[in-house]
């Protein structure tokens, strides 16, 4: 399988199986650095997620991350707000999607309790 696919695969998994998927129409640009090389980007409407390789060219929100950090953060070795924090990977644009996106987790988590 060609690593920008990988990659594109694993954020669609990522919002499919997680509570606290994107939810907002928004278009969303992943570029991977490290051991895979690519990009790739998603538009999502009312929960729908539609994934392209290549890159758009005016995103909402544009996530520049070596690969490695990204499939930590996938596998649950590394929390992503950890990251952000620790500047391990770069996010441009539209911050409130991140907020939103916190947001959602942390609702969901409370709803648990």
């Amino acid at each position: 399988m060609e690593p920008g696919i990988l990659a594109c695969k694993s954020v669609v998994f990522y919002q499919r199986n997680t509570e606290h998927g994107w939810t907002c129409p928004c278009l969303l640009q992943f570029n991977f650095s490290g051991d895979v090389e690519d990009s790739c980007y998603f538009i999502i409407e009312k929960g729908d997620l539609n994934a392209k390789t290549g890159a758009w060219g005016n995103p909402d929100l544009t996530v520049e991350i070596p690969f490695n950090v990204w499939m930590d953060i996938m596998t649950r070795k590394a929390d992503g707000r950890q990251m952000l924090i620790e500047q391990k990977y770069k996010v441009h644009g539209d911050l409130s999607l991140m907020m939103q996106k916190g947001q959602q987790k942390e609702s969901s988590s409370h709803s648990e309790s």
